[in-house]
C-alpha cells in the first residue's frame, strides 16, 4: 500500500512524483480533484478512508476539540482499535479522551455534536479549560481546544470510566497522558 500511496502508476507512467517539488499539469489536476473530493466528503459528513484521512492530517496543522468527560468523579476514556481492526490506526490499543478533528467548515458546536455521535456519548455543561499546541507522531501538529463536561450516558463499547488511581497512564496516547488528562486530575476521586 505504501508504494501505491507513494507513486501512483497508470500504464507504467508515474501520475504523481512525491520526490519532486515541481508540479506537472497532470499532478495539479489530480491534486485539485482529490482535494475537492475531501471537501465534498466533509460537507456531506462522510468519513474518509483511514489511509486518506491520515495522509490528509499529515499535510497541515489541524484544529481539534478535546472533551474530557467526568461522571461521578471518574474520567471517561476510550480505547483505540487494534492494527488488526484498522491497519492504518496510528495509536493501536491506546487509551484516549474523546475528541474530534474539525472538518474544514465546521463550527465548534458542530464538532461537539459530531463528537457525541461518533464517540457514543451524551454530555452537558461543556466548559473551556485551555488551548494547547500538540504534536503526537505519527500524526501532524494540531491546536487542541481542551474542554470538560459532565458525562450523562455512554454507549461506546470501547469506553470506560476510571478513578484517579485507575487511569492507564502507560497505555495512553502521549498528548493525552502529558497534556489533556492532567488538566482534569483535580476533578477526579
Amino acid at each position: 500500500m505504501a508504494e501505491v500511496v507513494k507513486i501512483w502508476r497508470t500504464g507504467g507512467r508515474k501520475m504523481i512524483n512525491q520526490d519532486s517539488a515541481e508540479w506537472t499539469d497532470q499532478e495539479k489536476l489530480i491534486a485539485v480533484s482529490v482535494l475537492n473530493k475531501i471537501v465534498f466528503c466533509q460537507l456531506k459528513r462522510v468519513l474518509l478512508p483511514s489511509v486518506v484521512y491520515e495522509a490528509h492530517l499529515a499535510g497541515k496543522k489541524n484544529v481539534t476539540t478535546e472533551l474530557l468527560l467526568i461522571k461521578d468523579g471518574k474520567l471517561f476514556l476510550v480505547k483505540r482499535p487494534s492494527r488488526k481492526e484498522n491497519p492504518n490506526e496510528p495509536y493501536p490499543d491506546l487509551w484516549h479522551s474523546t475528541g474530534v478533528t474539525h472538518l474544514s467548515t465546521e463550527l465548534e458546536s458542530e464538532a461537539l455534536k459530531r463528537l457525541s455521535e461518533s464517540e457514543g456519548v451524551i454530555f452537558q455543561g461543556v466548559r473551556s479549560l485551555a488551548y494547547a499546541e500538540i504534536h503526537d507522531p505519527p500524526r501532524a501538529k494540531y491546536l487542541a481546544h481542551i474542554m470538560i463536561a459532565d458525562l450523562i450516558k455512554y454507549s461506546n463499547p470501547r469506553g470506560r470510566l476510571f478513578s484517579r488511581e485507575e487511569i492507564p497512564w502507560h497505555d495512553m496516547i502521549g498528548s493525552h497522558r502529558n497534556v489533556l488528562v492532567p488538566q482534569v486530575v483535580d476533578f477526579l476521586k
